[in-house]
């Protein structure tokens, strides 16, 4: 997985590692580790609202049309995953990319993932634009004690 990130896309203060990526200090790992998966968690980049998503890979198959295919956790409904942007998180990748296609309910878009990815594995995929209900976001409280 590449290191570098389009800084306009992700919140100030990100810092990508081999295996997490933090937010001002915070672990998005961490996060989904308290708040488990799908987890969204808001910042601002570029005078845009950011989010970003913590999302669990729960299948991996063959399309029918032959591609490589993932679903997540995640209801992408009101999303919009730059997916070029994607961080693995919890091990390193070495992979080369691929063509995926990425299950979003009934409608499937393409995205360049690793080629290793594997059920069970976190995903960090920043989001523009999005509209997310409140229960999704993470609570101010945690963020002052743990941020």
């Amino acid at each position: 997985m590449p290191t570098a990130i389009d800084p306009t896309l992700w919140p100030s203060g990100t810092v990508v590692g081999d295996t997490d990526v933090t937010v001002s200090g915070l672990s998005l790992d961490r996060l989904a580790e308290v708040f488990g998966t799908p987890t969204v968690h808001g910042g601002e980049a570029d005078l845009h609202r950011t989010h970003l998503l913590v999302t669990r890979v729960v299948s991996v198959h063959t399309h029918p049309v032959g591609y490589l295919a993932i679903r997540t956790d995640a209801s992408l409904y009101e999303l919009s995953p730059v997916w070029s942007e994607l961080r693995l998180l919890r091990r390193a990748s070495t992979a080369r990319s691929g063509l995926f296609l990425v299950s979003l309910a009934s409608q499937f878009r393409a995205a360049q993932l690793p080629l290793d990815l594997r059920v069970g594995d976190l995903l960090a995929v920043p989001c523009v634009p999005v509209a997310v209900p409140a229960h999704t976001t993470v609570p101010e409280a945690w963020l002052a004690q743990h941020g």
